[in-house]
């Protein structure tokens, strides 16, 4: 089953932070949060593609990066901007993300 095709670990109602979180931790990038207003940042504690990224870390982060951007693109609320690399030994790349006008638009929705 692709990426694509299978369903987003917490998708519906959920906050489209925790998914996206959710997702990375099921590729076992080990993500963690921090939050500033409408900035998100998610830090990727663990690189599970170490040997390969530092053979072509160009493509396995640019792999990596459209992998969250895709799961934003799914999920709506949530808006991928860049991934910033870092040493893949050491970890701790992030992906700097912002909260997009769609999830505004429905935290301001009125339950009917």
């Amino acid at each position: 089953r692709s990426v694509a095709d299978r369903e987003l670990v917490g998708a519906g109602d959920a906050d489209p932070v925790d998914v996206l979180v959710a997702e990375m931790a099921r590729g076992g990038f080990e993500p963690t949060v921090r939050r500033r207003g409408a900035g998100i940042e998610i830090v990727l504690r663990t690189c599970p593609y170490e040997s390969a990224a530092l053979v072509d870390p160009v493509a396995v982060c640019d792999l990596h990066l459209g992998m969250a951007q895709g799961v934003a693109a799914r999920v709506g609320g949530i808006a991928v901007d860049e991934l910033v690399r870092h040493d893949p030994r050491r970890a701790d790349c992030r992906l700097r993300c912002h909260v997009t006008a769609d999830a505004a638009v429905l935290d301001r929705a009125v339950p009917t």
